[in-house]
Formats: C-alpha cells, sequence, structure tokens
C-alpha cells in the first residue's frame, strides 16, 4: 500500500476545517474534521496519513467556502490556506511542511540578436533548487516566467497576479524528492508589451479560426524567432554553467503560452521530452495545420482545462473537439487529457495541474 504524509496549514485560527478524500469515478469518500491543531508559523498545522491506493483528489471546506478538487499523489506538496469570505472558492496554495527556501532564481537579461522587433532587454528566469556543477540536471523551458514562482519561496518573481502562481518550484521539490533528479527551469518575463507576438505561432503555419482572426495581434506572431533566441542564446548561457540530461527535457506554459508549449515540444520533439501545455488555445488553427508538425517520435502531452469561467468554456469547446485527433497520434501511453469542470483560467488551476502532470509524465 502507498501511503502520504500531508500537512494542512490552516491561517484561519478560529476556524476548523473538513477535508475530503475521494477517488475521482468512485463513490468512496472520507471526510475528516481537522480540530486538533498544532502551531506553526502564524496558523495550525494538521497532519494526515493518506492512503493513495484509496484516493487520488481531495478538496478543503470551512464555512461557506470550499476548494477546487486538488490532485492527490506523491508530487502533491502540503497545503495551505486563508478563510476569505468575500472570495467565490477557498484559494489553497502549496507549501513544504518545515521548509521554507524552496530553491534560487539567477536573473539574466539579454538584448536578443535575434528578436530585433523587441526594444528593451528581455528578462530570463534561471531556477534551481541547489547547484552541483558535477551533477546533470533535468531541463524545463517554461513560458511566462513572470507567473511560475512562489514569492515566499525564491523571491518576489509573480507579479502582483490575485491569484498567485504556479508555485512550480514547490512542486518541483516533490519531484525531485521522488526522482532523485536535479531540476533547472529556464523561463522568460513573457507580461510584456510582446507577449502576443513573441508566444503566437506564425500566421503562415495554417488558417486562423474565424472567431480569431479580427484580432490584428492574431496574425503578426513570431514564435519561431522567440524560440530561436531560447535555444542559440538563452539556452545557451545555461550550458555554460550546467550540465544537462537531455534526455530529460520539457517545456511547459499556459493559455498562449500553452499553445506554445504544444508547438514548441512537436516541432522540436527530437529535443523534448514531454510538454505540460495548459489552457491552451488550441482552437487558434484548424487540425489541417498540425497535421504538419505530427512525427513519430512524439514527446508525452499532458494537456489540461476547465469550464468555470467563460475564457476557459470558450477554449476548452475547441480543445475537447481535437481530442479524437490527439489520441489518433498519441495513442493512450504518451497522452493524457484533463478536463475539470470547477477550473477556472488561472494559476490557482494549473498549479494543481501540475501534480498530475508530472504524475503522469513519471509514472504513467
Amino acid at each position: 500500500m502507498r501511503y502520504k504524509d500531508l500537512y494542512v496549514l490552516n491561517n484561519s485560527l478560529d476556524e476548523p476545517f473538513k477535508i475530503t478524500f475521494y477517488k475521482e469515478g468512485e463513490k468512496t469518500k472520507k471526510t475528516l474534521l481537522a480540530t486538533k491543531f498544532h502551531p506553526y508559523n502564524h496558523g495550525v498545522e494538521s497532519y494526515f496519513k493518506v492512503d493513495l491506493d484509496k484516493y487520488d483528489r481531495l478538496i478543503i471546506k470551512q464555512g461557506k467556502l470550499s476548494s477546487l478538487p486538488i490532485y492527490l499523489n506523491e508530487f502533491t506538496p502540503d497545503l495551505m490556506f486563508n478563510y476569505t469570505p468575500s472570495k467565490e472558492y477557498l484559494n489553497v496554495k502549496f507549501y513544504l511542511h518545515g521548509k521554507r527556501k524552496t530553491g534560487k532564481i539567477e536573473t539574466l537579461s539579454f538584448r536578443s540578436k535575434t528578436l530585433n522587433f523587441r526594444k528593451y532587454y528581455l528578462r530570463a528566469y534561471v531556477y534551481t533548487l541547489t547547484y552541483d556543477k558535477s551533477k546533470p540536471y533535468s531541463l524545463i523551458l517554461g513560458y511566462d516566467g513572470q507567473n511560475l514562482f512562489s514569492k515566499n519561496g525564491v523571491g518576489k518573481y509573480t507579479k502582483g497576479d490575485p491569484y498567485g502562481s504556479w508555485q512550480l518550484d514547490v512542486v518541483l521539490n516533490k519531484v525531485q524528492e521522488k526522482t532523485k533528479k536535479n531540476y533547472i527551469v529556464v523561463s522568460v518575463d513573457n507580461a510584456t508589451y510582446y507577449r502576443e507576438k513573441e508566444l503566437m505561432v506564425e500566421p503562415t503555419f495554417g488558417k486562423i479560426n474565424p472567431r480569431y482572426a479580427d484580432n490584428p495581434v492574431h496574425h503578426h506572431g513570431r514564435l519561431t524567432s522567440f524560440n530561436k533566441f531560447i535555444f542559440e542564446e538563452l539556452f545557451e548561457e545555461v550550458y555554460k554553467k550546467y550540465q544537462i540530461d537531455f534526455n530529460d527535457v520539457g517545456v511547459l506554459g499556459s493559455s498562449m503560452g500553452g499553445i506554445a508549449s504544444f508547438y514548441t515540444s512537436l516541432v522540436h520533439s527530437d529535443f523534448f521530452k514531454y510538454a505540460i501545455s495548459l489552457s491552451p488555445a488550441l482552437g487558434f488553427f484548424n487540425q489541417e495545420a498540425y497535421e504538419k508538425i505530427y512525427k513519430d517520435n512524439l514527446p508525452k502531452m499532458y494537456i489540461g482545462g476547465g469550464n468555470r469561467d467563460e475564457l476557459e468554456k470558450y477554449l476548452s469547446s475547441y480543445n475537447n473537439a481535437y481530442v479524437p485527433y490527439l489520441e489518433k497520434h498519441f495513442g493512450k501511453d504518451k497522452y493524457r487529457y484533463q478536463f475539470i469542470e470547477e477550473y477556472n483560467h488561472n494559476e490557482i488551476a494549473w498549479r494543481y495541474f501540475l501534480v498530475d502532470a508530472f504524475d503522469f509524465i513519471y509514472n504513467k
């Protein structure tokens, strides 16, 4: 049997909470009332020992609010939350019991030779848990680096987003604990005027869906140029300092970064072994365009989407239609599509998807 130690930090001191463990698609549930608290920093911490063979999801409820469904597996970090009555649901964040720092980030600035349309320096983030020049690192390319990392864990890199970040640094601590690998995340801050141009595929790739065609920014994509900068300038700078395990290289992104990660992993399938594409805008192009880049040796592909807000409903309506094509090209072993009705188009959903994505990549 597989058991998991799970700590839950309740920052609402005067309110107990209920936690329900369940398995998706089955009726078996276990609900516990957390009433015995142990002081931890500024909140109170409860401990649970969970049977992973019985449960793969959980929901936390406090007062009138419930959390979204949270994936439960060996990569799930510990959980923390505040009760805010004005919110629609509990925003449950990740943390690590007994650990404050979750890694470190080096910031690089580039005046790119490739991206001649950019008037300003690019800011890139290089994240690692620890630095050891004698050991190889599994490499992850992340689009939208400004939203990937925890403020408290590695520094203030998330830019005032009300939903927080992906908390990729926290999740990778759990991934490293299980895989015994070293990880390095290389990402670029795309929260700039140039975001749509940098992350949008060139219009020559295929016919743009009429529902997107009326927006002029969708006709000026330069993703190929942006990726050329990453491979020829940014990665080359990283290679000078780090050994890379080229057998374990991934790419991830959400929304426009989701389609960028999907596209990039297929075009460079000889380099990337997996992709995590969350809330992607696959509907920008028709299926015939994607047929041109499917190859024999495809990477593992994880796609996640929700249905709670209007944007996510809009994107998922197209992504759901693409499922038969994805199953045809990837097969069951190299592809997983998760559709969670309750998930919005924001970083809360994307951090929860991460846990399931790494489970698929390393365990399935």
